[in-house]
């Protein structure tokens, strides 16, 4: 799926009916690790570095999904519980006040558990895209049409309809599930978030610029290109962001 984030909004059910078995740290961050040889890398990044056999799954991608939830709960998480709306749906008060220290050392079969069923879901979901063929769906509708437009037309929708399908269903359900839309609004009322917010869209903008500046990308797969862009500047920046106030607090502190 073009949306790497959208893959989080298929852990919601699975976390809903495991709960007693899933660490919600491990769904969410075993659902993006997949795409992380995509997202953060300057080169041109079209096609995975990832291999997905099951050596590179538990022995690299588990591990960037352990390291990447650790620095969001040592980093980032005391500052986005200051920085938005206090939401009250249970998947996402179960994340954002997790202790992965203890998952780590009290629950590691649970949390290795979920990263894993997380990543082969985060494969599923991506095979469930590309099922179709868009080089023999264009040369039957060249063959039975006639039409060399029409044939662009079914190539184009037999590589983006399905991701674009799966990603927004993903996406409106991680929405819809944490009501995030009226905690947009309430970011927007409240000054001290709003400018949190500001602050990272604006950098991951410019990370995003110059990604695109540094990497010369195929013109059919533009698309791909910078939602792939903007979703990994947004995914640094707002790290980046937390990790400053994270230094600042502890400053004020001494």
């Amino acid at each position: 799926m073009p949306f790497t984030l959208a893959h989080i909004g298929y852990t919601i059910p699975i976390a809903k009916k495991l709960r007693n078995y899933c660490s919600i740290s491990g769904l969410v961050f075993g659902s993006i690790a997949p795409d992380y040889d995509i997202l953060f890398r300057f080169t041109a990044n079209r096609f995975h570095l990832f291999t997905y056999s099951i050596l590179c799954n538990v022995f690299i991608i588990m591990p960037l999904a352990i390291l990447s939830a650790l620095f969001f709960h040592l980093v980032c998480q005391s500052i986005l519980i200051q920085k938005t709306p206090n939401i009250k749906q249970e998947f996402w008060l179960r994340f954002i006040h997790t202790d992965i220290l203890v998952e780590i050392i009290n629950r590691p079969i649970r949390l290795i558990f979920s990263i894993l069923l997380s990543i082969y879901v985060h494969l599923l979901l991506d095979s469930m895209c590309h099922i179709l063929d868009a080089y023999t769906i264009k040369m039957l509708v060249i063959g039975f049409m006639k039409n060399d437009s029409l044939a662009k037309v079914a190539y184009i929708l037999a590589i983006y309809f399905l991701p674009l399908l799966f990603s927004i269903v993903g996406l409106l359900y991680l929405l819809y599930s944490g009501n995030l839309i009226q905690s947009i609004k309430e970011i927007y009322q409240e000054k001290k978030m709003f400018n949190f917010w500001i602050i990272v869209f604006v950098f991951a903008v410019i990370i995003t610029v110059v990604k695109v500046m540094l990497i010369q990308t195929e013109y059919f797969f533009a698309f791909d290109y910078y939602i792939i862009s903007l979703t990994s500047s947004f995914l640094i920046s707002l790290s980046l962001c937390c990790l400053y106030y994270k230094l600042s607090e502890k400053k004020k502190i001494t």
